[in-house]
């Protein structure tokens, strides 16, 4: 329609590029977290949520979610790092969906910080909460508030399993305020190790 100049050529391929570069690097992220060790280790959890925050970053951001992550330094987590990486995954997409589904600015807020002798991770949004009848069956397998063409009721039941089988934790979830909390409970990944070594013995 004699609009396009080359200028405007320049900076669609230049944003293009860029989209594409974003795009094959996040693959890239996918196929390393996702590849299993039968190892269980230590990790560090503030390289955990860089990781998570590199994937999903450029898509809250497009839902115009804002996510902020404060955590205490150095702390330890031991187990499958990919394991964890995926129930964290899990519930930020929970939380993305209940957002959406609100209509509204969303904000998703992670905090982890020592109690005792566990890490707490708190995930927290302003999605609107969950129905109080739903409440006591959301860990179970194949329940789902959602369309059966939209969820297999399988993702929080999965998250469960990892957290309190795996890395013997404790998962829970409550209405704060506008939205909801999910309380990751894991004792300290040396104190884990020792578990683990016991279990062994």
């Amino acid at each position: 329609m004699g609009t396009l100049t080359h200028e405007k050529l320049e900076k669609e391929y230049t944003r293009a590029n860029s989209v594409l570069q974003y795009m094959s690097d996040t693959i890239d992220d996918f196929r390393s977290f996702f590849q299993h060790s039968d190892e269980s280790e230590l990790f560090s959890l503030n390289d955990a949520l860089n990781s998570i925050n590199t994937l999903v970053s450029k898509g809250l951001e497009h839902n115009n979610i804002e996510m902020e992550i404060a955590v205490d330094n150095d702390l330890e987590l031991y187990g499958h790092s990919n394991e964890f990486v995926q129930v964290l995954l899990n519930l930020i997409n929970n939380s993305r969906e209940a957002i959406l589904s609100q209509k509204r600015k969303g904000q998703i807020q992670i905090d982890a910080h020592t109690q005792g002798d566990e890490i707490v991770v708190n995930i927290i949004d302003n999605g609107g909460g969950i129905d109080a009848k739903d409440m006591a069956q959301i860990f179970e397998p194949y329940f789902t508030t959602k369309h059966q063409t939209q969820g297999t009721g399988l993702g929080l039941y999965m998250s469960h399993q990892i957290i309190v089988n795996n890395m013997q934790g404790s998962i829970l979830a409550e209405n704060r305020g506008d939205g909801t909390c999910f309380s990751i409970t894991l004792p300290k990944g040396r104190g884990n190790t020792e578990l683990a070594q016991s279990a062994k013995d």
